[in-house]
């Protein structure tokens, strides 16, 4: 069994409002370079609303720039742990 899962996406949006922001990603399907991802996860989408500057800002100029996303258990030791965000 896997210890992860890890799916690409392309960034299709980038907002602003007045509590900061978000983003809207979606599995990438276009291209031939793409076939195989397509072919294993052909839809999807992820909306984050996000208050952290910096994270925003991360995603600035980013629009169609394609990410991995690492889907990972969090480990029993850190299971009451904040996140980065």
């Amino acid at each position: 069994m896997a210890d992860r899962v890890r799916v690409k996406m392309f960034l299709a949006e980038l907002r602003y409002n007045t509590y900061g922001g978000g983003v809207t990603l979606q599995v990438v399907t276009r291209g031939e370079d793409n076939k195989a991802w397509a072919a294993a996860t052909p839809s999807g989408e992820m909306k984050l609303s996000i208050k952290n500057e910096l994270a925003l800002e991360f995603f600035r100029d980013m629009l169609g720039k394609e990410f991995f996303i690492d889907v990972i258990p969090v480990p029993e030791a850190h299971q009451g742990e904040e996140g980065m965000g």
